[in-house]
């Protein structure tokens, strides 16, 4: 039975769509005017796994996320650069779009955009007014937040604080110091629309609000984000959605963990790590997603140089194990592979155990890394064949599609296989002809390269490190 811990009731609940065997989620995509960093995908690789695993159990999943293309900083730099906003972050969108497939992120049913949802931004507001839960000053139109007596519950802020540190929107046309805008005027040579009440554009909560709303038929299964949206965004999303019919716009909500960057590499600070380009250059992008699924998702992410060598340490032990083997071999005896059965069959019922509890990945992955070294072991030591891995193999592909991980072998592997094996052929006979140092030699220099050579009785084996 799966569980979820809900930010708004601070607790785990047991998941029940709003419709049987069918799910809807609606993300909220990042606002994107320039390159994209490490930071602007961790969400939606974390929501991927979520809805990988939700579809995995049978649910029809329908996943939007959403783009913020207007907004004050999008406005501010599209008028520095003096380009049309929606121009300026149209390439920046596509360019997204493409990384999160170079992450293998399945595609979104639906990408909803801030300025593709107009007409029905603006029919949220005249509703809104017409209940009084808006008003008009100087062309601009705030939301009245002192009629929805939970504000702030879901936050957890109380009126005093939120005015007391600065996150209200401020504005010297509000009545009160946490209404927030819906509307606003816009200023010469910037982007409006006509409405109403005259030129302008949305904010960005009614122009969210409305794209889920619109999208997803007006209530959503689950609702997610970064943390850092839980206020004002989302507490200001609830209440127009409590204005607007008297509840939640959303069921379940998740939210994940900041990212934390750490000191690494030449410059110290980290900033090579930044741009999520540079880092696809330099690293798989499993090394990423190892890095996520190591972590609850509701925990911050620490990036350094330690914890990418770790995650790529761990794909490569997971690479390693649905690899053929490459020697010749006898095979388990009965009882052996009896026994690797056996650990199968309790993998898969701990990892959906784990993955019941609110995605519990880090418990997830424990087990799929003891099914990979017990693989490992049976291969390299124990003489097993590809047929008596088959199932062990075949169940932890499985297990780890539904985390996203690709486990791709390095290009170029299987001959690279071939010419290992001949390196090992030539030591052989060295061996046989006393050649200890040239032996030796092979031995060394293979083992420079990440590869262990291990002597039996009889004969000589290998396996990657």
């Amino acid at each position: 039975m799966l569980r979820i811990y809900n930010t708004q009731t601070h607790q785990k609940e047991v998941f029940k769509p709003l419709e049987e065997a069918k799910v809807r989620i609606y993300i909220c995509g990042p606002v994107i005017y320039k390159e994209i960093q490490l930071e602007q995908v961790v969400s939606a690789l974390v929501f991927d796994v979520i809805r990988r695993y939700l579809e995995y159990r049978g649910y029809d999943v329908r996943f939007a996320m959403s783009f913020t293309d207007l907004n004050d900083k999008i406005v501010s730099r599209s008028t520095l650069l003096e380009k049309d906003p929606c121009n300026l972050t149209e390439s920046y969108i596509q360019e997204f779009r493409h990384i999160l497939l170079e992450l293998g992120i399945l595609p979104a049913t639906v990408y909803p955009r801030a300025s593709h949802t107009m007409p029905q931004i603006q029919k949220l507001i005249k509703k809104l007014l017409k209940k009084g839960y808006a008003y008009k000053r100087k062309g601009h139109i705030y939301f009245r937040v002192k009629k929805v007596k939970s504000y702030g519950s879901f936050s957890g802020q109380t009126p005093k604080k939120m005015i007391k540190s600065g996150k209200n929107e401020n504005s010297k046309h509000k009545k009160s110091p946490l209404d927030f805008p819906l509307w606003q005027v816009s200023k010469k040579g910037e982007i409006a629309w006509d409405s109403a009440w005259g030129k302008g554009r949305p904010s960005w909560h009614i122009a969210c609000s409305a794209m889920s709303h619109y999208y997803l038929g007006g209530h959503a299964d689950i609702h997610g984000g970064e943390n850092n949206l839980i206020f004002p965004h989302h507490e200001n999303k609830i209440c127009q959605s409590l204005a607007l019919s008297g509840k939640s716009p959303a069921r379940y909500w998740m939210h994940t963990g900041v990212v934390q960057f750490e000191s690494m590499g030449k410059d110290g600070e980290g900033n090579n790590k930044r741009n999520i380009k540079d880092f696809l250059a330099e690293h798989r992008h499993d090394t990423l997603r190892m890095m996520l699924l190591q972590k609850s998702y509701r925990s911050p992410l620490r990036i350094n140089d330690e914890v990418i060598a770790q995650a790529r340490q761990y794909v490569d032990s997971l690479i390693a194990a649905l690899r053929p083997t490459s020697q010749k071999v006898a095979g388990l005896g009965r009882e052996k592979k009896n026994a690797l059965d056996e650990k199968v069959e309790k993998t898969k019922e701990v990892f959906l155990e784990c993955m019941d509890d609110d995605f519990n990945t880090p418990k997830a992955l424990a087990s799929l890394y003891e099914l990979a070294k017990k693989i490992n072991q049976l291969s390299y030591e124990a003489g097993a064949t590809d047929e008596d891995l088959f199932f062990a193999q075949n169940t932890l592909r499985e297990l780890t599609r539904v985390l996203g991980l690709e486990l791709i072998e390095k290009e170029g592997f299987g001959r690279t296989n071939q010419f290992i094996n001949l390196l090992l052929e030539v030591r052989s006979e060295a061996r046989a002809q006393n050649m200890w140092a040239m032996s030796d030699l092979i031995r060394d220099k293979l083992e420079k390269l990440g590869v262990t050579v291990e002597d039996g009785k009889d004969d000589s084996s290998w396996r990657w490190t």
